[in-house]
């Protein structure tokens, strides 16, 4: 037999689906089969999606046995294919049972961020339909992006605290988006920024099913009963929730409080020299009425102001705030925080003797501070821009730099089978 006609053999016969099986990966839970040409590729995005896949679990409290299985195939994206989706997933009815197919297209330009997205809505699809899977082509609907999104978010902040400033400033804009149409917007069709915010806003929405009473197993409910029209979702989410009472505006307010609590996450985390030194000269000033009219003294003014009615309460004041600055200020300004609390005190005690002497080093350890951590920061920002080139990969980005290994020559086999398929190769080459 030629070695051409014996190639073709193979691709018809039993056999070509035992080498097929060696460019396949499963991992650990056994529910997704990785299929890739990189063998080290494909175990490190099975170890990865594994680990997507216990966050959300835990997120939604599921305990299941076996799985519906998840079969992700990683390809090199041809010319051919430029035009083509990056990401296609579908719901499969093979002869071994149900999957789900997720299609990856890869490129050297291709950003890895929105893989989770993609391996989290696969998950929800097998979740949605494990008790009543759809056969026979029947249509099916994939979850709604605002509940990938959210509970994507929602996994990551497993392992870091939530952006509190983005969670700030969507609160400043004093209302949460119309939600009817909120839940129109395809996040695919977003650009970095506003996708950001979307997602953002996703996820204080599925934090607050998620902390209801119950709130998984609704969360699990409402995959199951949401509507693909986003019309018909409210009425189906304000069935699940009897918080909502009917009344959207009641869930306006529930999703502006969840917001409040994400923006709320960096409520003890150090702020930077200047914004200590800036809360510090406002936490300094005393504000007194004298003879009338309101005046607002300085602490080295203390002679000025030591027979002010009021100057109790207002050195009381003072304290507090140092107390609650104390809480954020940088690393480097606590012993300048202490310092002021103890010449307060001193204040409040009416032993002023050497005050004037501690107060003015304090104040030169501040400017000294504040220069030091200015040169710090140019000296940053110039090492940044004229040393640092290679920048860190982001999120799942190291899991894509494909291209190499695709062009790269396949290690020998070490198989029979493998080194004369190898042989044979060479040969038509």
């Amino acid at each position: 037999m030629r070695p051409a006609a014996f190639l073709a053999f193979l691709c018809l016969g039993p056999l070509s689906q035992l080498v097929a099986r060696t460019n396949q990966s499963t991992s650990g839970s056994r529910q997704f089969i990785v299929v890739c040409e990189d063998r080290s590729l494909r175990q490190t995005l099975a170890g990865v999606f594994d680990e997507v896949r216990q966050g959300l679990f835990s997120e939604l409290g599921v305990q299941l046995g076996p799985s519906i299985p998840v079969y992700v195939t990683v390809s090199a994206r041809k010319i051919v294919q430029y035009n083509a989706r990056t990401w296609n997933m579908r719901w499969l009815e093979a002869p071994e049972g149900a999957r789900v197919q997720l299609d990856v297209l890869v490129d050297d330009a291709m950003q890895g961020a929105r893989l989770q997205e993609h391996i989290v809505g696969a998950l929800l699809l097998t979740l949605k339909y494990r008790d009543n899977p759809p056969t026979g082509g029947q249509a099916y609907g994939e979850a709604p992006a605002w509940l990938v999104e959210g509970l994507s978010e929602k996994i990551r902040l497993r392992n870091r605290e939530p952006d509190a400033v983005l969670y700030r400033g969507l609160l400043n804009a004093k209302t949460v988006p119309d939600l009817a149409e909120w839940l129109k917007i395809d996040p695919a069709t977003l650009d970095a920024t506003t996708l950001g915010i979307y997602r953002a806003y996703a996820c204080g929405l599925v934090q607050y099913f998620l902390g209801e009473p119950n709130g998984p197993r609704r969360v699990l409910q409402l995959l199951k009963t949401l509507p693909t029209d986003p019309a018909g979702a409210i009425a189906v989410m304000e069935k699940a929730y009897p918080a909502i009472g009917g009344d959207p505006r009641n869930l306006a307010k529930w999703w502006s409080l969840s917001l409040a609590k994400l923006s709320a996450a960096d409520r003890y985390a150090a702020w930077s020299g200047a914004d200590t030194n800036s809360a510090l000269d406002k936490a300094l000033r005393l504000n007194l009425t004298v003879s009338g009219e309101k005046k607002s003294f300085t602490l080295e003014e203390f002679a000025d102001f030591a027979k002010v009615p009021g100057r109790a309460d207002a050195l009381a004041l003072i304290q507090n705030e140092l107390l609650r600055l104390s809480v954020h200020a940088h690393p480097l300004y606590r012993p300048v925080i202490a310092g002021y609390q103890e010449a307060v005190l001193r204040l409040q005690n009416g032993k002023e003797r050497g005050l004037s002497e501690k107060l003015d080093q304090l104040a030169e350890l501040r400017v000294q501070l504040t220069q030091r951590l200015q040169d710090i920061g140019d000296y940053l920002t110039w090492f940044e821009g004229s040393q640092v080139t290679v920048s860190g990969p982001s999120e799942f980005d190291s899991y894509f730099r494909l291209m190499e290994s695709f062009r790269a020559p396949r290690p020998p086999s070490r198989e029979p089978i493998g080194r004369y398929l190898d042989a044979m190769e060479a040969e038509l080459k």
